[in-house]
């Protein structure tokens, strides 16, 4: 009952409850939890701590109360507090994936960077599976510069997973970052070989002819992507987006309007239709195919979660006069 009250905001009934339990066992590590709970939600950071201190006291061999400090220090950013109680859950969980990956989180709010690449390896190490703890580490190392271990890292993490186009992605950037786009733009022609119906490759090759000032390749590269595969609504809308950074808001606007007069009803291309006429100061265009966008989302979907008259409006029928009375 305490947690219903807590979620209603009924907060002071929630904490009463929980101390009525805490007068029966003042050592019961979920309800000093949920009395810490319940001053959070009221800002009462030193009431919070207390009972949370309380919780770790009372469960030395429980890192969840600690894992609620780090987060309450880092809600008040108090970095120092934080990195400070995550260092020591790491020296008494070494073993942990989540407490390294929350150490990491903690150090890097608090500027020290080579700490947390250092937490992030480790809680690589004892989970290489982790999505969120690869992403982490990876961010980690390109905000240091360790391109080069960044890169090894990737490699292997391709080799687990060959398939994942978005950790290649990062494999090309960072191939860049370490010898120029050149040879970033060379990785990913290797790559696309044993993948060649994927735009990334293209995208980014685009993506870091234009960081490094050479608006020409990267239109080239796009062009004859889009040229080879007319369909990919992907390429379409980067090619627009790149002739507008190039000034060429004809052009910008030409790629998107061929593209919708072979496929009239594509949402994604009329979604960025309406975005470039915005973008072209035609705001009353934009809303008219945002407008048609929205339609033919809602008619999209599954027939049962359609409403009546998204159905009548799909039809035609909502806008079509009823006959009254008999003909003649």
């Amino acid at each position: 009952m305490a947690q219903v009250y807590a979620a209603t905001g009924r907060t002071d009934e929630a904490r009463t409850l929980y101390n009525n339990l805490l007068a029966k066992n003042p050592n019961e590590g979920a309800a000093l939890l949920g009395v810490a709970d319940t001053y959070i939600a009221q800002q009462k950071w030193t009431e919070a701590i207390d009972a949370i201190n309380r919780a770790r006291t009372a469960a030395r061999n429980d890192p969840a109360p600690g894992l609620k400090l780090v987060g309450v220090y880092e809600m008040r950013q108090d970095w120092t507090s934080a990195k400070t109680v995550a260092a020591e859950l790491a020296a008494q969980f070494p073993g942990d994936a989540n407490i390294l990956d929350t150490q990491g989180q903690a150090q890097l709010a608090a500027g020290d960077t080579n700490g947390a690449v250092s937490s992030f390896k480790r809680a690589f190490a004892l989970a290489p599976n982790s999505a969120p703890i690869l992403s982490r580490y990876l961010a980690a190392l390109s905000g240091a510069k360790y391109f080069t271990e960044a890169r090894g890292v990737l490699q292997e993490a391709v080799a687990h997973d060959p398939q994942n186009a978005s950790l290649k992605a990062d494999l090309i950037r960072v191939e860049g970052e370490i010898n120029g786009p050149d040879a970033a733009v060379a990785k990913a022609h290797a790559l696309a070989a044993s993948d060649p119906n994927n735009d990334t490759y293209d995208l980014v090759s685009a993506e870091l002819y234009e960081k490094a000032g050479r608006l020409p390749d990267a239109l080239a590269v796009l062009e004859k992507a889009a040229a080879a595969r007319p369909s990919d609504d992907g390429l379409t809308i980067a090619l627009s987006q790149l002739y507008n950074h190039s000034g060429d808001f004809l052009k910008a606007e030409g790629v998107l309007a061929s593209r919708l007069k072979a496929d009239p009803q594509n949402i994604a291309i009329g979604t960025a239709m309406a975005q470039e006429y915005l973008a072209t100061g035609r705001a009353l265009d934009a809303k008219k195919r945002c407008a048609a966008a929205e339609r033919r989302r809602r008619l999209a979907r599954p027939r049962g979660n359609r409403d009546h008259g998204e159905e009548l409006a799909g039809s035609g029928e909502l806008h079509q006069p009823r006959a009254h009375g008999r003909a003649k």
